[in-house]
């Protein structure tokens, strides 16, 4: 759990400092798990046929995913968190 906040904490510190729109942090944030996901899964052979259910809930679960991303960086700047400069 300590790893987890120290990894959480220098991400955010990296985002902070990076003077980026929050919503292009999240999109390139999304955009790159999704592309370490689809390496890993190459790599153990993890691929296996899905159905449509299992593609609706694969949309849906990443379009969540996103747009919680999204509120949270965007809460974070109007609570008074430092602007990037």
């Amino acid at each position: 759990m300590a790893l987890a906040m120290i990894l959480s904490g220098t991400i955010g510190m990296v985002v902070t400092e990076s003077g980026q729109a929050p919503l292009t942090v999240v999109f390139f944030r999304c955009l790159i798990g999704g592309g370490a996901m689809i390496v890993w899964l190459s790599w153990h052979r993890g691929w296996r046929p899905m159905t449509r259910s299992d593609a609706v809930w694969l949309a849906v679960g990443g379009y969540r995913r996103c747009v919680s991303r999204g509120c949270c960086a965007r809460r974070a700047f109007v609570r008074g968190a430092p602007r990037p400069r």
